[in-house]
């Protein structure tokens, strides 16, 4: 059973035929982002997942070698599995 008769639309050419209805719309696509900081706030789950992350880390360097720092850095070595 064929619902429809025309050729399917895309998701570009949808856009494209909003962004010339809309001069204002393509305005803002056209206009340029440097210099434009994007700031991402963090929901209070990801936060929570993140302190407790750190916190099983520094549970985890203090109980294991003295040699690994409490605080995650990134691009330290991780410890070896046997060690």
């Amino acid at each position: 059973m064929v619902l429809s008769t025309t050729g399917r639309v895309s998701r570009a050419e949808t856009l494209q035929q909003r962004l010339a209805a809309n001069p204002a719309m393509q305005e803002g696509f056209e206009e340029s982002l440097e210099d434009t900081h994007h700031c991402k706030t963090l929901v209070r789950a990801t936060v929570r997942a993140h302190d407790r992350l750190r916190n099983l880390w520094k549970e985890f360097a203090e109980s294991h070698d003295a040699t690994l720092s409490a605080e995650i850095t990134v691009g330290s070595v991780l410890p070896t599995l046997g060690a």
